[in-house]
């Protein structure tokens, strides 16, 4: 048809830059989390504002330097290695991928015009041509080659090379031609190059360090990174999309506290700010002076996560009654304050791979817990719950738990963390409880297929199942949607029904900026595409 996984060992030690790189993937540092990256990926589609973010681009001005804010820093601008999700925010305005997903989800042409997927063990992309990486090189089929393989080599440490695992082969057909061979056909593929074909230039990789040197394709190009301070970025004239950018340079400065960033909306110190935290958010979202944009079928899971590997957390049972015990409508009202919605499975209400029959409900079930604990066979239990301290909403949330879980005989201990020694408990598998908000929903192979099963690259939960290893691998190499949505589903019931992870919330991605700043959307892929952003007359 022709259409226009790194896994920490226990007692592994880690570097303070390795912690950084894979932070993203647990959701330390996450856009919607404020917390503590990968990249990304969303879980949803569309997008909606309670401004009027969807302007035509016939009302915005040409020119003008955004003042942009994100709440951390990147780690770095190397797309291929990078799994901060600040830097994902960023670097998308100076890459472009293969593909793009437009605000329903679809798959549309990026770098690549057109993609044949006839033959299921091949994929063919014709390639956009007179396009120019901002050092002045041409764009080509030679780079698509250099960037796959990039990814894939180990020595590049990529956290993207397992969604690029069936890829045996990159063909080099002609310079505007490529196709990519595969072991077996990968359903996922296609979002995976939605998310992770940055495309690099090796020559501009070879000269200079890409982590803080990044030479693209994209609508801007670097200019400056002033450490803990902020990144600036310029129109690149030589851009291939017409019109594009509206905006001559944008300053994004890294900026921890919400309501800070919001003082500096009104007093004309920023532009456009990301991730306004939930207590925050219910007061600005329908300042009149202020432009909000989100949307209710993209964002991140929040899920509570146990360490099956330590005890008495192997037994299902005692998993099984804390799911039955916890309210997610509790959840929901007092730590979200009503934002986003309570969580079911990894993908909001309003994704087309959504499928309903959680069984553990959204408001405590008691008789069941109790019934449960009595099977575990264990008696009163303490766990520890481990809380990063970046964002207050994690504490609150195992306060409101630890309430849920003593009339079951848990008593939940909670123990606030910095966040890097949070992170090496995670990662070492140390941890006991703790909240995780994983991305790359935009296929569920980039949830389950990476954090669930028994071989994934982030599977830190320690879970193991034949069936549903089963399942995920079949869906993985099934063509028809349907039939994969049959398979995630079944997937899904065994999950529920082990309980090695409890969905709790979806946070939906937000934005806040001033009344005369518009085009900013909340997107599938949760890029953020300042490209269409500019300031209004």
């Amino acid at each position: 048809m022709t259409v226009d996984r790194n896994i920490v060992r226990p007692g592994e030690d880690i570097s303070r830059r390795e912690l950084l790189r894979r932070a993203s993937a647990l959701g330390i540092g996450v856009a919607s989390v404020g917390g503590l990256s990968g990249a990304l990926a969303a879980c949803g589609s569309n997008s909606s504002s309670s401004g009027t973010a969807a302007t035509t681009a016939a009302k915005l001005q040409q020119g003008g330097t955004l003042k942009a804010s994100v709440r951390l820093e990147a780690d770095m601008l190397d797309p291929n290695r990078s799994s901060s999700q600040t830097a994902f925010e960023v670097f998308t305005n100076m890459f472009d991928t293969l593909l793009r997903v437009d605000t329903d989800g679809n798959f549309i042409p990026g770098l690549a015009t057109r993609w044949d997927t006839s033959d299921p063990t091949k994929l063919v992309l014709d390639l956009r041509e007179n396009v120019t990486f901002h050092n002045g090189e041409p764009f080509t089929a030679d780079d698509v080659k250099f960037t796959l393989e990039r990814i894939k080599n180990p020595k590049t440490a990529s956290p993207y090379a397992g969604s690029f695992d069936r890829v045996k082969e990159v063909e080099v057909v002609s310079p505007n031609q490529v196709a990519l061979h595969l072991t077996q056909p990968d359903a996922a593929l296609l979002a995976a190059l939605v998310l992770h074909s940055q495309t690099m230039n090796r020559k501009a990789v070879e000269s200079k360090d890409p982590r803080r040197n990044p030479v693209g394709t994209g609508p801007f190009q670097f200019v400056a990174w002033q450490s803990g301070v902020s990144i600036t970025m310029r129109r690149f004239p030589g851009y291939w999309e017409p019109g594009l950018p509206h905006l001559d340079e944008i300053v994004v400065r890294f900026m921890e506290s919400t309501p800070a960033r919001v003082q500096a909306l009104q007093s004309g110190e920023l532009d456009w700010i990301d991730d306004v935290q939930p207590v925050t958010l219910r007061t600005v979202r329908s300042d009149p002076s202020f432009n909000y944009v989100t949307t209710n079928t993209a964002g991140y899971p929040q899920c509570l996560t146990f360490n099956l590997n330590k005890r008495p957390l192997d037994n299902v049972h005692l998993r099984q009654a804390i799911a039955y015990a916890v309210g997610r409508k509790q959840i929901h009202e007092v730590v979200f304050l009503g934002s986003g919605e309570m969580a079911h499975v990894e993908v909001p209400s309003g994704s087309p791979w959504f499928t309903s029959g959680d069984i553990y409900g959204d408001t405590p079930n008691l008789e069941k817990a109790k019934a449960a604990m009595e099977a575990s066979g264990l008696g009163n239990v303490s766990l520890v719950y481990g809380a990063w301290t970046s964002s207050d909403y994690v504490a609150r949330l195992g306060e409101v738990l630890r309430d849920q879980l003593k009339p079951i005989g848990v008593d939940l201990k909670i123990e606030r963390q910095d966040g890097s020694v949070w992170l090496q408990s995670v990662l070492n598998g140390s941890y006991e409880v703790t909240l995780i908000a994983p991305e790359n929903c935009l296929d569920p192979d980039l949830f389950y297929g990476l954090y669930l099963y028994s071989r994934g690259s982030q599977n830190i939960v320690g879970y193991r199942n034949a069936t549903f290893d089963r399942y995920v691998v079949a869906a993985r190499s099934e063509g028809d949607r349907a039939t994969r949505l049959d398979l995630y589903a079944k997937a899904r019931t065994e999950v529920q029904r082990d309980a090695p992870i409890y969905f709790v919330h979806h946070q939906a991605p937000n934005y806040l900026m001033n009344k005369n700043v518009e085009g900013s959307t909340a997107r599938a892929d949760l890029t953020l595409q300042w490209k269409d952003v500019g300031f209004t007359a």
